[in-house]
């Protein structure tokens, strides 16, 4: 099944809801083909233009807005007005695969699909036979079946329905197999099955959906149903802990932190991004809300770099929030190979969002300085502030290193980077994390980072990290993992992520999901952060922002907006922060 099926499905659910329903937008066929026509219908009356007595226009074009006229409101495409009710009929050029529109009026005020920023599609089929699966809606851009299953449980059922378009005459049969078994059958231009967890059992199902039409002409197209049942606890292994765990040569343990979830799949650039059995992460439960699902990948090339994902539940993709690397689809395509040489490619078309990578076996980088390195006492620190994006044209880490005598020779004795950790694009202050074991791919790759340490230390000088842990940015996993969409807030199950802001918006203080420092998740979480790059990248500190809100302390507008009463609670858990890292590095500075 292609990109075009997928889209369909959800045009033909707005279509028919809006043909039996009061909605403004109608259009017919409903499934129009390449080569014919089609009138689409907009009800002023249910829209949205301010002005659309005197004239409607629609602004339509085909294939990602091909053909679109300049200036929008083009005279030619004047729809036909009868009480109110504008319609267009359009004739649907040879290869087209989709159309898209907005209405306009004669002040070039529009409506698309309601203001949301989404205009309406209309996916167009060839004038052969296509075989469309309705329900479930499934990503089918990743070209194979196995890389988006319909995951359900043993007792659960999922309603598929599925219908058949042909361009020449009408479709006659439709078929569902499972594997080569036929499963269902119908006479007609309409399926619809139950496929039912535990009459088929655990595992993965292969399906196939053919239509055929009366000249005997047939297309299929395939899809997956993943059945799980519940999973025992199984021991982890010892001194495995979340995310990456080198655990030999050319092997790695991979463990993620998830309660409350029922199935999870490790899909990566090992598996090819497939569902696969054999990737179903093993649980194993510690306690009440302590689940760990883990899995020990085996015979991965000693330095040879790797990606994945974790699959869960319903299909849900997410990267693992202990990244220290991630690749984004969306500003990967931006950096240079200047700044970040050999950046791993994204894997497009095989998943979607934001991916985890790490390098198997790593070659470990050789400090220089690290034995004669004496850390400035902090009550003699002159600390230049600086943060890497305006500092130098090349925004990068050997730009940096290039310009420490020039920073040694102002007086200073410390370098304070402002956020350096992966933050949503590439250009940016840093201070919206969203992965902050990660660093932000734009300034440069990890090894130049530990030169740039090294570099200082060898001069004298300290390296302090502005780190943000009082929120997150909503791309995170943390945010994401658990996530109420109906309320737009992280869900009251989210271990790290209070569901409300203690400063919660319209105060000033509110910059993003509210990190909760008194959950024991969140306490590990920081703790992880803070050892990982004193450890890691050997760095001097941090600077930690507004550690004003790492409490669950509520602020009433007005009477205490930036936290500035006294908080006892705040205290406790930043001295107890404060400990964590001096057991680890007994003169790390911590700057509030």
């Amino acid at each position: 099944m292609g990109k075009r099926a997928a889209c369909l499905a959800a045009v033909i659910a707005l279509a028919g809801g809006e043909l039996h329903g009061q909605q403004r937008v109608t259009w017919e066929p409903q499934q129009p083909l390449a080569g014919g026509s089609i009138t689409i219908t907009y009800d002023a009356k249910l829209g949205t233009l301010p002005n659309p007595a005197s004239t409607v226009y629609i602004h339509l074009g085909r294939n990602g807005w091909q053909g679109a006229p300049d200036p929008a409101n083009d005279p030619a495409m004047t729809a036909t007005n009868t009480s109110g009710v504008w319609s267009y009929e359009y004739a649907i050029p040879p290869g087209t695969n989709v159309i898209d529109f907005v209405f306009q009026d004669k002040a070039g005020s529009w409506d698309n699909n309601g203001g949301a920023g989404i205009d309406w599609h209309i996916d167009v089929f060839p004038q052969g036979v296509t075989a469309l699966l309705l329900q479930p809606q499934i990503n089918t851009s990743f070209d194979h079946p196995l890389r988006a299953a319909i995951f359900i449980g043993l007792a659960d059922t999922v309603r598929i329905i599925a219908t058949g378009v042909s361009g020449q005459t009408a479709i006659d049969s439709l078929f569902l197999l499972k594997g080569a078994t036929v499963v269902a059958a119908t006479g007609s231009d309409s399926l619809t099955f139950n496929f039912i967890g535990v009459s088929h059992g655990s595992g993965i199902h292969l399906m196939t959906l053919i239509a055929r039409d009366s000249g005997g002409a047939a297309d299929s197209a395939t899809f997956s149903v993943a059945v799980h049942d519940p999973q025992p606890s199984m021991a982890i292994p010892t001194g495995s802990q979340p995310g990456v765990n080198q655990t030999g040569s050319g092997s790695v343990t991979v463990v993620l932190f998830a309660p409350h979830k029922e199935v999870v799949y490790l899909i990566g650039s090992f598996n090819d991004w497939l569902v696969d059995p054999q990737f179903q992460m093993n649980r194993y439960d510690s306690g009440a809300d302590s689940t760990m699902w883990w899995i020990t990948l085996d015979g991965l090339t000693p330095g040879t770099e790797y990606a994945y994902q974790y699959l869960l539940d319903g299909g849900q993709r997410f990267a693992d929030p202990y990244s220290a690397k991630v690749l984004d689809p969306d500003h990967d395509g931006a950096i240079t190979s200047g700044t970040y040489p050999n950046l791993m490619p994204y894997p497009v078309n095989l998943t979607d969002g934001i991916v985890t990578s790490f390098v198997a076996s790593p070659t470990l980088y050789e400090w220089q300085n690290s034995g004669s390195y004496i850390r400035p006492p902090r009550e003699e620190l002159v600390i230049y502030e600086l943060l890497m994006r305006d500092f130098t044209t090349a925004h990068d880490y050997s730009s940096i290193i290039d310009s420490l005598d020039y920073l040694a020779n102002l007086g200073i004795n410390a370098i304070e980077l402002l956020p350096n950790n992966e933050f949503p694009g590439n250009l940016g202050w840093g201070y919206n994390p969203s992965f902050h074991f990660a660093l932000d791919k734009n300034y440069g790759p990890p090894e130049t980072f530990k030169a740039l340490v090294d570099s200082a230390h060898g001069r004298g000088i300290a390296v302090i990290m502005d780190m943000v842990l009082n929120h997150i940015n909503g791309a995170s996993p943390l945010v994401r993992l658990y996530f109420d969409a109906g309320s737009g807030r992280p869900s009251d199950l989210n271990p790290w992520i209070n569901a409300v802001d203690n400063f919660d918006n319209p105060v000033p203080g509110s910059w993003g999901p509210d990190m909760d420092h008194e959950s024991i998740h969140t306490k590990y979480y920081v703790d992880r952060v803070t050892r990982f790059w004193l450890t890691e990248y050997q760095v001097d500190g941090f600077r930690f922002d507004f550690t004003k809100g790492w409490s669950n302390t509520a602020h009433p507008l007005g009477a205490d907006d930036w936290g500035s009463l006294y908080d006892q609670d705040r205290i406790n858990i930043l001295k107890r922060m404060a400990d964590a890292m001096w057991s680890v590095d007994s003169t790390a500075y911590v700057i509030l």
